[in-house]
């Protein structure tokens, strides 16, 4: 068992203070394989940013590598979760 399975989720006054040093970015770029890490930190950022009047752009990036049968399907469903988010994507 790792110590990740014991942590508790990441609450919204946690994530506030997290991130307070990004508030005034005008962008943040993030980059989204579609694993559980990074899907994990585009959904707290996305809920992060939708708590603040105004903050930065959230850009998510993925890449279809193409290593993987999977990798094409997996690039489009980040696409895809960015954008109901409301950030910004490009694969």
């Amino acid at each position: 068992m790792s110590a990740a399975d014991d942590a508790a989720p990441v609450s919204a006054a946690e994530a506030k203070a997290l991130f307070a040093p990004l508030v005034h970015a005008p962008a943040l770029v993030l980059a989204v394989s579609g694993g559980p890490d990074s899907t994990a930190l585009l959904l707290l950022m996305a809920r992060w940013r939708r708590a603040l009047k105004r903050g930065p752009k959230l850009i998510a990036l993925t890449v279809d590598h193409g290593l993987r049968r999977a990798s094409a399907s997996e690039a489009r469903a980040v696409k895809r979760l960015a954008r109901r988010l409301g950030s910004s994507s490009s694969r």
